[in-house]
């Protein structure tokens, strides 16, 4: 279990350094935050997903994912906090969308694995229908198009494991 807490830990520190870097108004320490959290997405495709294993009932993969997710989103807020105080830097404009998909995408690929070949695109129903309501309720583009990546990827999927077998 201890290397695949490799980017739990790399996500944690990379949280700390945002907070800290913007409390003391020090883009230096921030952009070390988001470097870490990219690095914690990408260590996630490299071990965790895959990983097998479970403590006390719970996969690896959910006890990583699942609140490095949470902290993308966490970041997604926090960056667009910072925006309107006039105290980003200039790339970090693009960041607030960038964690919006990069947690639906690591949710969407965390109910691939938790779920199963065909039993996903019942994970996936319930992924549509809450970033499609938040994104309605909040006015927000970004869930509202994630809703509808995730409809199409789902469709294909149905598609490709239902019917596709049918014929066979």
């Amino acid at each position: 279990m201890l290397f695949r807490s490799v980017a739990l830990a790399w996500a944690a520190l990379g949280l700390v350094l945002f907070e800290v870097g913007s409390k003391l108004d020090k883009s230096a320490i921030t952009t070390q935050g988001h470097a870490l959290m990219g690095f914690a997405f990408g260590r996630l495709f490299l071990s965790n997903f895959t990983a097998a294993g479970e403590i006390l009932g719970l996969s690896h993969r959910l006890i990583t994912i699942v609140p490095i997710a949470a902290m993308f989103y966490y970041l997604r807020l926090r960056v667009r906090d910072e925006q309107k105080k006039s105290k980003s830097v200039g790339f970090e404009t693009y960041l607030q969308p960038i964690y919006s998909y990069g947690a639906a995408a690591l949710l969407v690929i965390l109910a691939r694995f938790e779920f199963g070949r065909t039993l996903t695109v019942i994970a996936w129903a319930a992924l549509i229908i809450i970033y499609l309501v938040l994104g309605v309720q909040w006015r927000d583009r970004d869930f509202r198009f994630q809703s509808y990546i995730i409809a199409l990827t789902a469709f294909a999927r149905s598609w490709s494991t239902k019917i596709g077998r049918a014929h066979v």
